[in-house]
């Protein structure tokens, strides 16, 4: 808002709301007077922050008036549009979802209201690596953009995306979270584990195309009872068949596998009669009897990894990772997704 005087003086401006006083509050607090000495124009600048979605009807009014020592007064009256971040949303996302292999940029927009404010703010986009304990590292700083950003993905693993909307000295930031009526929450919630509305949603970036056709064809079968504790599972891919009351995580990992076309060790754990059995959890955990799987042991999570648990009193646990970390495998009902279980810290990784 610019004021101007057709005479060199000295004076006051002061600065109050019109509208919406209610509903946002403005930095520097209002009313607020200003001298001015010897212009004959002063801008004045105001930052207008915690805007609700109902202060955008008629947007938000605020009055200037500058009153100099010689009784001569301008008043002016100007409608400001208050940006309120609303959601982040990953272009093309499917209720899976994002995953991609690395170098293959994502598309993402910033959400605000008005949805039809036509003013470009800055925006600066951050991501955060998942770690194996479900905690996350430092969100780092990917670049100032607009609204409308294309993020890289130099590095395999699985993130959370947050961007700030900078106006003025004021700044809000909003998170890729999971909304209610969106995304693997409401997809296919019976089948997943507990997912709550808020939490942090991701993408995730597999190392190349194989660990994501491992982690597709894994997402494939999510909810085939066959791999279920109680069921029979015939022999396939060389293997023997798995009688019912037996754990067939083991077998699910190398089904899905050899379906995204990696070659599986047969360790004959019983060879007078001939049975073929893949790698077991303990085997994966331990880096045993795997060929030329690369056993990575303790590493971040990336989609399409082999995560195994180690059991000394059992078989221990193997899955699939999915986009977000958790992992795809086979349990008591068969295919499902495990969420804290396979994000604690104890899992290891084979990556091929």
């Amino acid at each position: 808002m610019s004021m101007i005087s057709d005479v060199e003086t000295n004076g006051t401006l002061r600065v109050s709301l019109c509208q919406g006083a209610d509903k946002v509050s403005v930095s520097p607090s209002l009313p607020k007077e200003i001298s001015i000495d010897d212009i004959k124009s002063y801008t004045c600048k105001f930052d207008i922050d915690g805007a609700e979605e109902s202060a955008q009807n008629g947007d938000v009014r605020l009055k200037c008036e500058f009153i100099d020592a010689s009784s001569c007064s301008i008043a002016a009256e100007t409608a400001l549009t208050v940006l309120n971040p609303s959601s982040l949303t990953i272009r093309g996302a499917p209720d899976t979802g994002m995953c991609v292999v690395k170098g293959t940029p994502i598309g993402a927009f910033f959400n605000v209201l008005p949805s039809d404010a036509v003013v470009s703010p800055k925006v600066e986009w951050y991501t955060a690596r998942r770690r194996n304990n479900g905690s996350y590292d430092d969100w780092q700083l990917l670049y100032n953009a607009g609204r409308d950003a294309s993020i890289p993905t130099p590095s395999a693993g699985v993130f959370a995306l947050k961007a700030r909307l900078v106006y003025g000295t004021q700044s809000n930031e909003t998170a890729y979270v999971h909304m209610d009526s969106e995304g693997y929450c409401a997809a296919i919630k019976e089948k997943i584990g507990p997912c709550e509305e808020g939490d942090y949603d991701h993408f995730g970036v597999a190392r190349s195309d194989g660990m994501l056709r491992l982690r597709n064809a894994a997402l494939s079968h999510l909810g085939l009872a066959e791999y279920g504790y109680m069921m029979f599972l015939p022999s396939k891919n060389g293997f023997s068949k798995v009688k019912e009351e037996k754990w067939k995580c083991n077998r699910f990992v190398a089904d899905v596998a050899i379906e995204a076309g990696f070659s599986v060790p047969k360790n004959q754990t019983v060879p007078m009669i001939g049975n073929v059995y893949p790698p077991t959890a303990n085997d994966w955990a331990m880096g045993i009897g795997l060929g030329d799987w690369l056993h990575l042991g303790y590493a971040y999570p990336e989609p399409g990894f082999i995560a195994s648990r180690y059991n000394p009193n059992g078989p221990g646990h193997c899955g699939i990772v999915d986009y977000d970390g958790w992992t795809i495998s086979a349990r008591e009902n068969g295919v499902s997704r495990n969420a804290k279980k396979m994000l604690d810290g104890t899992v290891k990784y084979n990556v091929k």
